[in-house]
């Protein structure tokens, strides 16, 4: 895969700056340990809100699979730093089918029984949720710590999606067709990103996924519901900056001074190879804090080093 030009935004670096100690303490947490089973780690990533009612879970249908990818930052600061990335949805799209099949695998393998896509399209439940559904999920505007950030939305094998699948409505509307197909929702939206703090001779970047906002959501027939959110970042051991191109130095060679807009040359095989294993980690711990046990490890083993 080729190397990728990304448009990152790059927090200011003021001196007690909220935003910049956001994102270094971000750098602080510790690599993500794929040698242990994720399951056996979700206690200290994921927390849970909800209940369950009763431990069965009869038949599944994934409604909604989506991942994030961040893609560019715009700074709210007195000095204010935007950067823009260009990302590739055709070598994006096939790590999130990927990671939407291994849920469904897990699934299938713990007494449940799966309903596909087009089975699950054609129950009378899912007219409730048409209306909260984006047909074509491309890119999205929305705000963080540091500022505004631009990212694209990629959703599991190109179906339509839900991106508000924490609003009320959209809550509601998940309740009302599981309670009438009988059948247990679960949708789920992951975010991953850079931190990148930028220190005066040595910039650092780590890719992660991001916490409070990468979540699973189940909602179940009688009626109770269950949200797990990552409430620590899930970090990747590898910086993903490919070093000897432009983007992630001191000197502004690699400024675009028409648009003030700094570029990130990628090494797009650490990153790929980086979000296929660290996602996967993500949703499975996410899976075992609401009540399944995810089988199969497949996809998560040592990160290559990208070369």
């Amino acid at each position: 895969m080729r190397a990728l030009v990304f448009v990152a935004t790059l927090a200011a670096i003021a001196s007690g700056g909220v935003a910049c100690a956001a994102a270094a303490a971000d750098l602080t947490v510790p690599i993500f340990d794929l040698s242990a089973a994720p399951e056996s780690q979700a206690a200290s990533y994921v927390k849970t809100a909800g209940r369950m009612r009763s431990p069965a879970t009869a038949r599944v249908a994934v409604v909604s699979f989506v991942v994030e990818f961040v893609d560019s930052h715009a700074t709210t600061s007195a000095k204010p730093v935007h950067v823009a990335i260009e990302l590739d949805r055709d070598q994006l799209q096939p790590i999130v089918d990927t990671l939407f099949d291994s849920v469904v695998e897990n699934l299938r393998t713990m007494d449940t029984v799966i309903v596909g896509p087009a089975d699950a399209d054609m129950l009378a439940g899912h007219a409730s949720l048409a209306p909260y559904f984006a047909g074509a999920p491309g890119n999205r505007e929305s705000s963080d710590e540091i500022g505004k950030r631009t990212s694209l939305i990629i959703s599991a094998h190109a179906r339509p999606a839900l991106l508000d699948d924490q609003a009320p409505a959209t809550l509601a509307a998940q309740a009302a067709a599981s309670r009438l197909d009988g059948v247990t929702l679960v949708s789920v939206h992951l975010v991953v990103d850079f931190l990148l703090p930028r220190r005066k001779q040595a910039p650092a970047y780590a890719q992660v996924i991001r916490a409070m906002e990468s979540r699973c959501h189940l909602a179940r027939p009688d009626g109770s519901a269950m949200t797990a959110v990552l409430r620590q970042s899930v970090r990747a051991p590898l910086d993903p900056i490919a070093r000897g191109k432009a983007g992630g130095y001191d000197n502004d060679d690699d400024v675009d001074a028409a648009s003030d807009i700094e570029r990130l040359a990628v090494d797009a095989a650490v990153y790929y190879d980086q979000a296929l294993r660290y996602l996967d980690a993500t949703q499975d711990m996410m899976i075992a804090a609401l009540g399944f046990q995810p089988a199969n490890t497949s996809s998560r083993q040592a990160p290559s080093s990208g070369k």
